[in-house]
């Protein structure tokens, strides 16, 4: 293959990239984040009926949104305090 061609079509998969790129940014701020949290709250505090199915896209749509803070890490210096807290949540 002439250098001329395989820089072409370098230059088309670049592009290609770029765009699928821009659509999946596009997508992620089309995902309402906050409404899937409230809808996925209300089903957890029991106020809301979810099909597993309906549940599962739920969670699938916000991993696309939301950072997976379980495989993040953070350096902390000084003190470092606990604090418990309550909810009001009462559970029987």
């Amino acid at each position: 293959m002439p250098i001329d061609a395989r820089r072409a079509q370098n230059r088309q998969a670049s592009l290609a990239a770029s765009a699928r790129r821009i659509r999946e940014e596009e997508y992620r701020a089309s995902i309402d984040a906050e409404g899937l949290i409230r809808v996925l709250s209300a089903h957890a505090l029991g106020t809301e009926d979810m099909t597993d199915t309906r549940v599962r896209a739920a969670l699938g749509l916000l991993k696309k949104v939301l950072p997976d803070v379980t495989e993040g890490s953070m350096e902390v210096s000084g003190e470092v305090r606990l604090v418990k807290v309550r909810t009001g949540i009462v559970r029987s």
